[in-house]
């Protein structure tokens, strides 16, 4: 019996019929409030076109937007949230984001944050095209958005490495954080780029953070489609960075990175199936550009141990200053790869899927064996997106396409009691769906044309929509 190879995007419940939004709007300055969260159509610019926003949730909305190719921003919809730190005290802060954006046109899709009552603002593009550059107080220099001049170049802080512009916007400083390449999905620490910024002398560590906001600025755009696909804000337990914990599942195994509660200096990491221990999981602590991290049951540092041959066991040591408790993060797609400083090997899950087995060290590779999943351990972690239902680990395989006549396996993490399956094509259209009160496999017919469709799965009233591609 074949299971079905496919990593899903997850979404809030589309409700019958098919893509009935919870809101939409084409008001200039329109906006729904829901969950603590607002969002915005906002049109501002001089000369601007027509914009439409619909949305189901928070973590999934959009807007189709017409603007003309004349300069200047034309609108920013966007999510927001507001909070309440200091920076010097601001817990662990973390953003994941995916996004569709359209083919022409001039756009990023950035991150907005706020400081000191619209005293600071901080901008972080996560990808940009067309006619657009960052404010800037100083231009001329070629190789850069609109020949703006950066004040510092390859940054590497909170999960990306970044050019920096500083300029104003007539009433504030702003800060803009350039990507040093595009990417329609990632995960941004935001912690630990306002403390950098404070490190360095932009503001003080008093300085206070008080709205977070994700969407899109459009300068020009011929009817195109901006989708926010998921987006999840993460707010750790506080204390400066540290104090807040993540769980790594490996993309490859599907079990998680584990302490196993050895607390013996020079004991080996594991991994285990998933579970509620304090042994899965794990605080994130800055150090420099690269983050520590400390086992929450075992007291102890994940450590390379300064093994430098492939294969070698990943250890876990007391703290200290060595590059073996270092470890650089790099985005891979919606994951994760850890590599550490001393040994320059990547933390792998080296195939092993049995509980109890180690964790070891290779080479830099696209293998799925170094890509790890990160999910937020936080009992206060505020996420925009939670079905009650959730796919297990034994489901979170790959790849995606699938093919005609594979079997669906979909397994939960508590005992449901009802659970039905559509396939709709990318209109809405319901091509196929299953009668049964239980059904958790089903094998897709070979008549469906190759393409994007999307799985609605409703358990227990609750709704999950994932993207499948079928060849």
């Amino acid at each position: 019996m074949k299971k079905l190879n496919a990593i899903f995007i997850f979404y809030l419940c589309i409700l019958t019929p098919a893509f009935a939004q919870n809101y939409s709007t084409c008001d200039q300055w329109g906006s729904w409030q829901t969950s603590g969260y607002t969002i915005y159509n906002n049109i501002w610019g001089s000369g601007a076109g027509s914009q439409c926003l619909w949305a189901y949730s928070p973590s999934n909305w959009g807007v189709t937007a017409n603007h003309p190719t004349s300069g200047g921003i034309k609108s920013y919809p966007n999510v927001d949230y507001d909070v309440n730190y200091s920076v010097g005290s601001m817990p662990n802060i973390t953003a994941s984001f995916n996004v569709s954006r359209p083919s022409s046109g001039s756009y990023n899709s950035a991150f907005d944050i706020w400081y000191n009552n619209y005293g600071y603002e901080v901008m972080l593009w996560m990808n940009w095209a067309g006619a657009m550059g960052p404010i800037s107080y100083n231009y001329g220099c070629n190789g850069y958005p609109s020949s703006a001049c950066p004040v510092a170049t390859n940054v590497n802080i909170g999960g990306h490495t970044w050019n920096l512009y500083e300029g104003t916007n007539g009433s504030a400083t702003v800060y803009s954080f350039l990507r040093t390449s595009n990417t329609n999905a990632a995960t941004v620490n935001i912690t630990q780029i306002s403390q950098w910024l404070a490190s360095n002398g932009y503001f003080s560590s008093s300085t206070n953070i008080h709205e977070i906001q994700f969407g899109f600025e459009i300068t020009s755009s011929s009817n195109g489609n901006f989708t926010v696909n998921s987006y999840a804000l993460n707010i750790g337990n506080g204390g400066g960075g540290g104090g807040s914990y993540i769980r790594l599942q490996n993309r490859n195994t599907g079990i998680y990175l584990d302490g196993l509660g050895q607390t013996s200096n020079g004991a080996d990491a594991y991994q285990w199936a998933g579970s509620a221990s304090y042994n899965q999981q794990w605080e994130v602590i800055s150090s420099g550009s690269y983050v520590k991290l400390r086992n929450r049951a075992s007291g102890l540092y994940l450590d390379g141990m300064g093994r430098t041959s492939n294969g070698s066991n990943v250890g876990q040591w007391s703290n200290s200053s060595s590059y073996n408790q270092q470890w650089a993060q790099e985005q891979s797609g919606a994951y994760m790869r850890y590599r550490n400083r001393a040994t320059g090997l990547y933390l792998d899950g080296m195939g092993r899927t049995n509980n109890g087995t180690t964790v070891g060290q290779w080479s830099g590779s696209s293998h799925p064996n170094q890509q790890w999943l990160v999910s937020s351990a936080a009992s206060n972690a505020r996420m925009t997106s939670e079905p009650e239902a959730r796919l297990t680990a034994d489901s979170q395989v790959y790849p995606n396409p699938v093919h005609q006549g594979d079997d669906i396996n979909l397994t939960f993490d508590h005992e449901v009691k009802q659970v039905h399956l559509e396939v709709l094509d990318a209109r809405g259209n319901i091509m196929m769906k299953t009668d049964e009160q239980h059904v958790q496999q089903f094998s897709l017919q070979q008549n469906l044309k190759s393409g994007l469709y999307l799985l609605n799965v409703t358990v227990d009233d609750v709704c999950i929509v994932k993207k499948i591609i079928i060849e």
